[in-house]
């Protein structure tokens, strides 16, 4: 069989949102990752401190800004529908700031914001894959040339000038998102000897730690989910592998909450980086509620364990307003 041309793709995707426009409800879900100031962020993952809290006194006067409750329980129950301009808010990796920077501003307009954890570096210095290689490439003097292997495959990059770390940065960057935790481990070791680096984690970069975690599912503005153990590509993965991941997480915070955890998004979360084998594998654990990271609106019959979400970026409160309406007109 043939894969489905693109194009022809998308127009079936609208044609059915439009359909599903006509007779259903709908909400839109932000995804945020970081509040903070960094001088350095090719991932554009960080929004300023000033710039959410301009966001969210917006939508909380201008939107009807969902509790975690409240949303599921109108996904669930298909005669409820979406309040008029209804948002949800999320949170993907579980940095340190989110509990320092998010979390004040949330409770403090008596938002709520549902936050997914990655648990393989809690309560340890260690920061993750990608904030360590733009580290180790672009933060401190490396050597004129880096050679890597991988499999049978050998690599070659020039680091001499600041353009070239920065290209270096930017073909490692999708090379190593592509590998297991294992591989992706090794690399890095290859990295930090190469450069004479070591792994010491910065706190501007620091992930959550237990007691953090802890004190973050007490607060009324904070529901909490899952996000693997490693941060990996569920698609690369053994169904057996998947389960580990998921099911790693998700018991580590449930020993940290002492609270069940029923929520869960997929790293990354294109509908590249998981499969089938996730998606049941969710299902079998119990979760109720999965978020995936493809852009779209959220209409109540879609399925609960493939929720789109549309990213925040650091924007001006001008480029947020006219974000938020093409995000609310795309069919």
């Amino acid at each position: 069989m043939q894969p489905m041309n693109n194009s022809i793709g998308r127009r079936i995707s609208s044609i059915h949102n439009l359909y599903l426009s006509t007779f259903y409800s709908s909400c839109v879900a932000l995804l945020y990752h970081r509040i903070n100031d960094l001088e350095v962020d090719n991932q554009l993952l960080c929004v300023a401190p000033d710039r959410f809290h301009e966001q969210v006194n917006y939508l909380k006067n201008n939107f009807t800004l969902l509790d975690i409750d409240e949303f599921l329980e109108i996904k669930k129950k298909q005669n409820k529908k979406f309040p008029k301009k209804a948002i949800v808010l999320t949170f993907d990796d579980g940095y340190a700031d989110n509990y320092y920077q998010a979390i004040p501003v949330l409770e403090s307009f008596h938002a709520q914001a549902l936050f997914y954890i990655t648990t393989e570096h809690v309560d340890t210095t260690n920061e993750f894959w990608w904030d360590e290689l733009e580290n180790i490439v672009l933060g401190s003097p490396v050597p004129l040339g880096l050679e890597l292997e991988s499999g049978d495959r050998k690599y070659s990059f020039s680091t001499g000038t600041r353009e070239e770390k920065i290209k270096t940065y930017h073909a490692l960057h999708p090379f190593m998102k592509d590998k297991k935790s294992r591989e992706r481990n090794r690399i890095l070791e290859k990295l930090r000897n190469w450069s004479g680096q070591k792994p010491a984690g910065r706190e501007s970069h620091r992930i959550l730690n237990s007691s953090e975690i802890n004190k973050m599912s007490r607060s009324k503005s904070v529901a909490l989910g899952a996000h693997t153990h490693t941060h990996t590509r569920l698609s690369l993965l053994s169904a057996e592998e998947q389960l580990a991941e998921i099911k790693t997480s998700k018991e580590i915070l449930e020993k940290i909450t002492e609270k069940p955890i029923i929520h869960f998004s997929y790293p990354y979360g294109e509908k590249k980086d998981y499969n089938s084998d996730a998606v049941n594998t969710c299902k079998s654990l119990g979760f109720e509620m999965v978020f995936s990271n493809f852009r779209s609106i959220i209409y109540a019959p879609l399925s609960n364990f493939e929720l789109p979400r549309f990213i925040v970026r650091n924007w001006t409160l001008h480029d947020f307003k006219e974000k938020l309406n093409s995000f609310f007109s795309q069919r």
